[in-house]
C-alpha cells in the first residue's frame, strides 16, 4: 500500500511524463536505502519518512548533464530544484558553516542547523523543511539567501507541500503566487498571471 506522498508524487511525476517531457527527464534515479541513512549519520537528523518516500522514488533532479544547464529541473512551485542526498548534506553544511560566522541573531531568522533544505532555486534560494521541535515540525519553508526565511503558505508538511504541487498542476490553478505553464517541454511558474475561477 502507497503512502499519501508517494500518491501525490505519483501524480506529479505522471503529469511531467504526459505535459512537461523536458522536466521529467530530469529526474533522477531512485536513491539507495544506505545512502539515505549514511546522510542521517552525517548530519545528526533524521529525514522525515515523507522526504524519504520522494527520495526513494527519484533522488532529486538534474540541472546539469554534461556541462549543459537544464532551467526545467527546477520544476517545483517557484522554479526550485529537487535536491538529492548529496546536495542535502551538502547544502546544510555549507549554511551551517557560514551560519558560525555570524551574529547569533542570525539563528533561526536567516538559517538554523535544524532547517533540513529540500530543493534550491538558481538563484541561491531553497525550500527547508523545519525539524525543530514544536508546532512548526515539519513545515516547509522558503530561505531566502540574503532575506529572512520565512514558513507559512508552503505546506504544514512535505506531504502537503507535494499534494497541493500535483493540485496546482493538475487543475490549473496557483500555487500561492504562482501560475503553472509549460514553456519549451518544461514545467515552468509564473508570478505574474493567476488563472481565472471557472464558471
Amino acid at each position: 500500500m502507497i503512502s499519501a506522498v508517494e500518491e501525490s508524487w505519483g501524480r506529479v511525476v505522471t503529469w511531467l511524463a504526459r505535459h512537461a517531457p523536458a522536466s521529467h527527464g530530469r529526474l533522477n534515479p531512485p536513491a539507495e536505502p544506505g545512502a539515505i541513512a549514511e546522510a542521517e549519520t552525517a548530519m545528526g537528523l533524521a529525514i522525515p519518512s515523507d522526504l524519504k518516500a520522494v527520495l526513494a522514488i527519484a533522488n532529486g533532479a538534474a540541472a546539469f548533464a554534461e556541462g549543459v544547464f537544464y532551467p526545467g529541473a527546477g520544476f517545483l512551485p517557484g522554479g526550485y530544484r529537487l535536491l538529492s542526498v548529496p546536495e542535502i548534506v551538502e547544502q546544510r553544511q555549507m549554511n551551517n558553516q557560514i551560519l558560525s560566522t555570524t551574529d547569533e541573531e542570525m539563528v533561526g531568522f536567516w538559517w538554523h542547523p535544524q532547517w533540513l533544505p529540500v530543493a534550491q532555486h538558481v538563484r541561491a534560494d531553497a525550500l527547508v523543511i523545519d525539524l525543530r521541535p514544536g508546532s512548526n515540525c515539519g513545515a516547509v519553508g522558503e530561505f531566502a539567501h540574503d532575506e529572512r526565511t520565512e514558513f507559512g503558505g508552503w505546506g504544514s508538511s512535505f506531504a502537503e507541500f507535494i499534494a497541493r504541487t500535483a493540485d496546482s498542476i493538475e487543475n490549473a490553478v496557483n500555487f500561492r503566487d504562482y501560475c503553472p505553464l509549460v514553456v519549451d517541454g518544461a514545467l515552468d511558474w509564473d508570478d505574474s498571471i493567476e488563472y481565472e475561477p471557472s464558471e
